[in-house]
């Protein structure tokens, strides 16, 4: 096992080609996008009308540093929620 972190990211589907587009730009071991979800925030539907979507980036810790900087930017500019936790990685390199 390998210490790693993990992204995760909830945003508006509409977004979720600019955010990808934006984790390729970096280094990472893996991603995943789930969508079609629906869910609620404290201010009521999370994004009325619309499906929401998951996005899971696994990387090492040195990675994550300037890639948790361009998510916030990101999510600042398009609307969103994400949290990093450290985790231990299988079969990660």
């Amino acid at each position: 096992m390998k210490t790693v972190n993990r992204i995760d990211v909830i945003i508006p589907e509409a977004v979720v080609q600019p955010l990808t587009a934006l984790i390729e730009k970096g280094l990472f071991q893996a991603y995943v996008v789930n969508t079609g979800l629906s869910g609620k925030n404290r201010e009521g539907l999370a994004t009325p009308g619309l499906c929401d979507a998951v996005v899971t980036i696994i990387c090492t810790p040195e990675q994550a540093g300037q890639m948790t900087a361009d998510i916030e930017d990101f999510l600042r500019r398009y609307g969103g929620i994400g949290i990093v936790t450290e985790a231990q990685g299988l079969n990660v390199l």
